[in-house]
């Protein structure tokens, strides 16, 4: 497995976003440091209590790459904040899903 290079070192990442659980995002915004494209928020694994259900794409990973384990990583929601271009308050707890499976939201 390789070693990830992450784009932000830890002590770079400011609290944003306090107590928002658990997310997954791929290497493309954690890595190679691209912005947040597409997210989506799905029901949370009630097996893990810390998963908020958002999941980030740049929205420039195909589908072989988004569906290797490897690309993807499971990091607290504020890590990933940073890649958002847009207002931060979108993934709180609250957001609801209104009774559909999943919110999906398209960035610029």
């Amino acid at each position: 497995m390789r070693k990830k290079v992450f784009k932000l070192k830890a002590e770079e990442i400011k609290e944003l976003a306090p107590a928002r659980g658990s997310c997954i995002a791929t290497d493309m915004i954690t890595v190679e440091g691209e912005r947040v494209g597409y997210m989506y928020r799905e029901e949370p694994d009630p097996e893990n209590a810390a998963d908020s259900g958002w999941r980030f794409f740049s929205g420039t990973e195909d589908d072989e790459y988004a569906n290797d384990p490897s690309n993807l990583q499971v990091y607290d929601v504020n890590t990933t904040l940073y890649a958002i271009p847009l207002p931060r308050n979108i993934c709180r707890e609250d957001v609801k899903l209104s009774g559909k499976p999943r919110l999906t939201i398209r960035l610029p």
